[in-house]
């Protein structure tokens, strides 16, 4: 049978082992999770610029018929 000292030793290696794989499993799961928001940022960003553009754009253009109407751009109608 191991002595006492040699016990130890294999419960702190066997416990730390486990720490490792513990914290690398961790790691892996918040960077997945990182990227992931990343990703979904960039696809709201792009949406919200697609958005802008063609609320821009369709103002342009309610604006260019306002003047061939003969009506200033700035004016609203109620």
């Amino acid at each position: 049978m191991a002595s006492r000292d040699n016990q130890t030793m294999q419960a702190i290696v066997i416990v730390l082992t486990l720490l490792v794989i513990g914290l690398g499993v961790g790691l892996l799961l918040v960077n997945n999770a990182k990227k992931t928001a990343q990703a979904r940022a960039n696809s709201a960003e792009s949406s919200s610029q697609e958005s802008r553009q063609a609320s821009n754009l369709a103002q342009s253009e309610a604006n260019s018929y306002k003047q061939w109407m003969g009506f200033d751009e700035g004016a609203t109608f109620k």
